[in-house]
């Protein structure tokens, strides 16, 4: 779970469907803005399919492997978005074990597939018709099952007893992370105090208010805004890369995307 410094004490749900097992992610607060930015993180599952009729293992293993790369998707008619073919990239698909007619696979893949339509899709190819059993979501983007703050309901459940109860709050701040945590991999642009109340009310970031940068920054992708005590305010695209913001002294830096901290002027007086 992740939050900003002033998160709410009521979680949302970020993503979730109630037929897949495995990781879920939860946003607090004005974390709750970046969900569809986080969304866009790759996925990987562990599937079960099962054939409706009996395949040989090498054309079976031969067409799966049709659908690694670039495939065009439609949505189901359960989806709650608009059905029309769509690309969708898969990374990999790996066959775990074959019993029978089931086949256990780990799907890595980009947001948005759809592994019950991919297995239908292979027993369309197949000609003997194929359904998905099981669906478990082991990965979302660098997350996995063994990171370490990872909890289970009856271990979530069990921390916020413990603070509602007896004022405890040890275990739910282990596992409320900060959305810096989450965001680690984005370059960082820190930004002075005096831009804080501009760029918090719908300004750009400017050169002349830019203290530091990242050596990762590139132009045209997404970047974290940080105050000096490294706190994540907002995320933007990237106007310049690392080595032009240094060397310009007029220009805009990164245009604002989602703001998370709002900075009034009595604060930074």
């Amino acid at each position: 779970m992740w939050h900003t410094s002033n998160a709410q004490r009521d979680p949302r749900k970020f993503w979730g469907n109630p037929a897949v097992s495995g990781l879920l992610l939860i946003l607090f607060g004005k974390a709750r803005k970046l969900s569809n930015f986080l969304a866009r993180f790759d996925k990987t599952y562990i599937c079960e399919m099962q054939l409706h009729e009996e395949v040989e293992e090498e054309k079976l293993r031969k067409v799966i492997n049709l659908f690694v790369g670039k495939i065009y998707q439609k949505p189901p008619l359960r989806s709650a978005v608009k059905k029309v073919p769509r690309i969708r990239k898969i990374y990999s698909i790996d066959i775990l074990d074959i019993v029978g007619r089931n086949v256990l696979m780990q799907v890595r893949c980009e947001a948005g597939t759809y592994v019950r339509k991919l297995c239908f899709d292979i027993g369309e190819v197949l000609g003997s018709g194929a359904h998905m059993t099981e669906l478990r979501r082991i990965a979302i983007g660098f997350l996995d099952e063994n990171y370490e703050y990872v909890a289970t309901m009856h271990e979530l459940f069990g921390a916020y007893r413990l603070w509602k109860n007896k004022n405890e709050d040890f275990y739910l701040r282990y596992y409320l992370r900060p959305i810096e945590e989450l965001l680690f991999f984005l370059p960082k642009v820190f930004v002075k105090d005096t831009a804080l109340f501009s760029i918090t009310h719908g300004s750009f970031v400017a050169s002349p208010a830019v203290v530091a940068v990242t050596s990762d920054l590139k132009k045209n992708q997404n970047v974290g805004i940080y105050n000096l005590n490294n706190e994540l305010i907002a995320i933007g695209k990237s106007e310049m890369d690392a080595k032009e913001t240094i060397e310009k002294e007029k220009g805009i830096v990164v245009k604002i995307d989602k703001v998370l901290k709002v900075y009034e002027k009595e604060e930074l007086e």
